[in-house]
């Protein structure tokens, strides 16, 4: 988990198939906001983040591509 997208980047230059990586771009990130935050959205992506996905959960959606990102 990273606000940084150096991650996703090396992932995609690597075309690597894991690990996940979530990407919070949020403009709260309040520790309770955040516990609360991915509480609500983590039980729906974890086959997603299984599988080895490049996740990025904005204010208002939650993207999410299956690796190796091309």
């Amino acid at each position: 988990m990273t606000n940084d997208l150096d991650f996703g980047r090396i992932l995609a230059v690597e075309a690597a198939t894991s690990p996940s990586v979530l990407v919070l771009r949020l403009r709260d990130t309040h520790p309770d906001r955040l516990v609360e935050l991915l509480a609500s959205i983590l039980p729906g992506i974890d086959d997603t983040l299984e599988a080895g996905s490049f996740v990025v959960i904005e204010d208002a959606a939650v993207r999410a591509r299956k690796l190796p990102v091309s």
